[in-house]
């Protein structure tokens, strides 16, 4: 990955993707490079997902991968009602069930479907949750209402380029279509 900020929410997910196994190395000042061939579970070490609310984009993927996630609550910076519902709309759209315990979430969907959904507000993470997880649903997910800034259309891009098929980039409502697995 290129043009990466060297900053310590960067720092800190990239040491939680380590913690799941993946190999990171940097290349240089902004890029970097991420195996995650070897990760082997959704359940990242709570202490680290507990500094950041970028934590709370791993849902997706690893739902995705392995069937099932376990998060503690997201951390970070309190600015506001930072609600989780659009994301846990998004991922029961998708066929997913969601457990809250004390100490976070789990969610379980061990066969995504694709589905219509019109997430209640356009929030960016659970926009790209949605689209992480969609990705790996057979069939086709129509998302309405969807966040349209350019970091969404980026990961668009970047899922494209790694085998997904995902159209509407940078309007409110995104199609994707389902596929068996993404390379690169």
């Amino acid at each position: 990955l290129g043009n990466v900020p060297r900053i310590r929410d960067v720092e800190t997910m990239l040491e939680i993707v380590e913690s799941l196994g993946a190999e990171v190395e940097w290349e240089g000042e902004n890029t970097v490079r991420v195996d995650a061939g070897d990760v082997e579970e959704g359940r990242p070490d709570p202490d680290l997902a507990r500094r950041i609310r970028a934590s709370l984009l791993l849902a997706g993927p690893l739902l995705a991968r392995f069937g099932r996630v376990s998060l503690p609550p997201p951390g970070g910076d309190v600015i506001g009602r930072r609600r989780l519902d659009t994301h846990f709309l998004a991922f029961r759209k998708l066929g997913a069930e969601i457990e809250l315990h004390q100490d976070g979430f789990e969610i379980r969907g061990e066969e995504l479907r694709a589905r219509s959904m019109f997430l209640d507000e356009p929030s960016v993470t659970a926009t790209e949750n949605a689209i992480m997880a969609a990705v790996a649903a057979s069939g086709v997910t129509v998302i309405r209402n969807a966040a349209a800034e350019p970091h969404v259309q980026d990961l668009c891009q970047l899922l494209n380029g790694m085998g997904a098929r995902i159209g509407g980039i940078g309007t409110h409502t995104l199609e994707i279509e389902g596929v068996d697995a993404l390379g690169g």
